[in-house]
C-alpha cells in the first residue's frame, strides 16, 4: 500500500516520543469512551488520500490529520494552556520528523509538506477532554 510508509513511520515516531507518552491509533477513536486512565495521551492518525486511481510513489496528495487528546484534570476550571502547548509542540516535532524521514532505500517518505497546516484547539467539558486536531497537506 502506498500510504503505509507514511502512516507507519509517523506512528513509530509518535510512539517513541517523550518516553512513550502517546498511545497511537490508525483508526477513528471515540474519545467519549476512551480510557485516559490507561493512556493519558492518545492520538489518532488519518490520511485522506485524494489520488484514488494512482499507485505510483510521488503521485499522491493527501491531508494528514492528527487528533491528539488528553483528559482535562478534574480540578481545572478551563483549558490548560501548558498541556495544549506541549501537545502542539509534539505535533510540530512529529511533522518535522516525518518531513525528513527516509525509507530503507534512502528515499524520502514525504516528498513535500504544505506550509499552511492547521491546528484547532478542542475542548469538551462534558467529556473532560482537551487537545488539538492538526492537519497538513502532503505529497508522497
Amino acid at each position: 500500500m502506498i500510504r503505509s510508509p507514511v502512516t507507519k513511520t509517523l506512528m513509530t515516531f509518535a510512539e517513541g516520543m517523550r518516553g512513550g507518552r502517546w498511545k497511537v491509533y490508525r483508526r477513528a477513536v471515540d474519545w467519549s469512551k476512551f480510557s485516559f486512565t490507561n493512556h493519558p495521551y492518545a492520538m489518532a492518525v488519518m490520511l485522506d488520500n485524494t489520488s484514488l486511481f494512482r499507485n505510483e510513489k510521488g503521485m499522491h496528495t493527501a491531508t494528514l490529520t492528527l487528533e491528539m487528546f488528553t483528559r482535562l484534570p478534574v480540578e481545572a476550571e478551563g483549558i490548560d494552556d501548558k498541556v495544549l502547548d506541549s501537545i502542539h509542540e509534539d505535533a510540530l516535532q512529529l511533522l518535522n520528523m516525518l518531513k525528513t524521514a527516509v525509507d530503507d532505500n534512502g528515499d524520502s517518505i514525504v516528498l513535500k509538506m504544505g506550509t499552511t497546516g492547521n491546528a484547532a484547539e478542542v475542548y469538551d467539558a462534558s467529556l473532560s477532554v482537551q487537545g488539538i486536531v492538526a492537519s497538513v497537506n502532503i505529497d508522497f
